[in-house]
């Protein structure tokens, strides 16, 4: 019996296991040619800067827009955990102006607690501003137990914190929220305001729009009071849900697949998130601006208030200035302490030796913002009256101003190490007192 000879492999399978080879060969080239160039440029890749900017993109899109709730996940598989919806939903508020699901739930937990009694062995803290705020508290109960209590002179007690900021606010929300608080019985030990950068911000903003600009951000002022009325224009509402919706898709497949630990992979996801949220920010504008001509009655717009842009900035530092000095106030007369910290933000000029990934998504092609920049100078003097006046007003605005590591996720919040950093600034400034 004659030796079989081994079978030669098709041709088409030779053909294609060359093919696969190249492919792979040419991946990890452009692969490696991509880092190369990024690192050559000075801004070598990361996946976890790749990663924390798909977050912001997607908090900007998704968590920060007032009304906006997509629709609920997919109902999950047996055994796996619910999953709750993304974004924050706004509401009108009275008082406030607006507030959102959690935000409303924290004061209604801190009303309870201290119509219940605050326990003895607790030092309870109120946390109010805007969305750096809102970031900020996340973690900062364990972090101000840990390097604050000798400042807060908290001794065995347990700190408990409330955090009651809410994206978007500006003065004088913040007095408003505080002084409702206070009138259903709340007595904090501490109340700690962080802001600065919206009220500059956000009164340009009303100001274009012919809002006052002391009002309620526009952005979510004149969406609440006009919802409904993109139901008449349903050209509006597609162009601002379709890239929300595929952003949304688009980042959670990259968070959850890995494609973001490749360079190339990375480069082409940000790349696609940012056209979208340029595409969606412009859609928005449109859609805000025909609510707010829809909605510029006087209750809407203001009661004869100037809305001129030359007169926002110095009207938006006044009323910074006032709605501070009367937090402080009402504080004091119940025999509460006070705190007002100046927020850090990266368009504060020669505020932070300027990182290159925040060149690129906190500052951009846009330059730096001209409100900021001019409104941050006048800030810091009416803080140093404020202090004149006796209230604990402290300047972090330059608590980086040494930092050259990347602080900032966009043009003001900041990463978990921006946050502990902005804290141990607040303790060396209490020391110094």
């Amino acid at each position: 019996m004659s030796p079989s000879v081994p079978q030669s492999r098709p041709p088409y399978l030779r053909l294609f296991a060359r093919s696969l080879l190249a492919m792979l060969a040419t991946a990890v080239l452009v692969e490696g040619g991509i880092r190369t160039w990024l690192w050559a440029g000075g801004n070598p890749f990361s996946s976890a800067d790749a990663a924390e900017e798909v977050h912001s993109i997607l908090q900007g899109m998704l968590g920060l827009a007032a009304g906006i709730e997509l629709e609920a996940s997919p109902a999950p598989a047996d055994g796996e955990p619910a999953r709750q919806r993304r974004g924050p939903r706004y509401k009108l508020h009275p008082y406030t102006g607006f507030n959102h699901n959690q935000g409303l739930a924290n004061n209604e937990e801190a009303i309870k607690y201290f119509n219940a009694g605050q326990p003895a062995g607790e030092y309870s803290v109120f946390f109010l501003g805007g969305s750096v705020a809102a970031g900020f508290q996340a973690g900062a109960e364990s972090n101000m137990q840990e390097l604050f209590s000798e400042g807060l002179g908290l001794g065995k007690r347990r700190l408990r914190l409330f955090g009651l900021a809410v994206p978007g606010h500006k003065q004088p929300q913040q007095l408003l929220a505080l002084t409702y608080l206070v009138s259903q019985g709340c007595r904090p030990d501490l109340v700690i305001n962080l802001d600065g950068l919206n009220e500059l911000r956000i009164s340009q903003t009303n100001a274009r729009a012919g809002i006052d600009p002391s009002f309620p951000s526009v952005g979510h002022w004149a969406s609440l009071l006009g919802a409904g009325t993109e139901d008449h224009n349903p050209e509006l509402t597609y162009a601002r849900l379709r890239p929300q919706q595929e952003a949304a898709q688009l980042g959670a497949a990259a968070l959850e697949n890995g494609s973001l630990k490749s360079a190339a992979l990375s480069l082409l996801t940000l790349s696609r998130l940012r056209a979208l949220q340029v595409e969606w920010a412009a859609a928005q504008a449109a859609s805000t601006g025909a609510q707010a001509v829809a909605q510029q009655t006087a209750e809407a717009a203001g009661f004869g208030t100037e809305t001129r842009k030359s007169r926002a900035l110095e009207q938006a530092v006044d009323c910074w200035f006032n709605s501070s000095l009367a937090m402080h106030g009402l504080c004091e007369s119940l025999g509460i302490r006070y705190m007002h910290w100046l927020q850090p933000t990266l368009h504060d000029l020669g505020s932070k030796p300027v990182h290159p990934v925040e060149q690129r998504v906190g500052i951009g092609a846009g330059g730096l913002n001209p409100a900021v920049v001019s409104g941050y100078p006048l800030l810091r003097k009416r803080l140093a009256d404020l202090q004149q006046l006796g209230v604990e007003a402290l300047n972090t605005s330059d608590a980086f101003i040494q930092e050259e590591d990347r602080i900032y996720r966009d043009s003001c919040h900041l990463t978990s190490r921006g946050n502990r950093l902005l804290l141990e600034r607040v303790v060396a400034l209490v020391a110094e007192r």
